[in-house]
C-alpha cells in the first residue's frame, strides 16, 4: 500500500464518519464482524476443550457412583469397595466397581437379529388377532 493509497483510505474513512447514516451503518457492520469474531473464537475453545469435558463428566459420575455404592451390587462386592475406600485406595475401588459393571452389562443381539425376530412373530399375531375376530363371543 503507498502512501497516496493509505491517505486516501483515511479520507474515506473520516468522510464517512462524518455523516451520521454512513457512521450508523459502518459502525453496525464493524460490530457485526466483532461478534461473527468473538463465536468463532467461542466455538473453537468449546471444540478444543470438549474432550477434556467429556472425560471430566465422566470421571465425576464415577467417583458419584463411588460415593453412593447402587444396591444392586453384591455384598461382598461392596464390602470390598468399602474396605479400599477406607484405607484411601479409591483407584482400586474405582477398578474394582468397573470390573463389576463390566460383567453385569447385558450384551444385546444385533439389531438385524432382532428385526428378523420381530419380521417372523408379526405374522403369528396378525393370525391370532384374525382368528379372534372370526370367532364368535360368548
Amino acid at each position: 500500500m503507498t502512501w497516496q493509497d493509505y491517505l486516501q483510505d483515511r479520507r474515506e474513512l473520516l468522510q464517512t464518519l462524518l455523516n451520521e447514516k454512513t457512521r450508523r451503518i459502518w459502525i453496525k457492520d464493524r460490530c457485526r464482524e466483532a461478534e461473527h469474531k468473538r463465536a468463532q473464537i467461542i466455538a473453537q475453545w468449546h471444540a478444543e476443550r470438549m474432550p477434556d469435558c467429556d472425560q471430566a463428566r465422566h470421571t465425576v459420575a464415577r467417583l458419584e457412583r463411588l460415593a453412593r455404592l447402587p444396591r444392586q451390587i453384591p455384598e461382598d462386592i461392596r464390602l470390598a469397595v468399602r474396605d479400599l475406600k477406607r484405607k484411601g485406595q479409591f483407584q482400586m475401588a474405582l477398578r474394582e466397581l468397573d470390573r463389576f459393571y463390566d460383567r453385569n452389562t447385558p450384551v444385546s443381539p444385533p439389531s438385524d437379529h432382532r428385526a428378523g425376530v420381530n419380521r417372523s412373530l408379526q405374522p403369528m399375531a396378525l393370525q391370532e388377532m384374525a382368528s379372534r375376530r372370526s370367532s364368535p363371543s360368548p
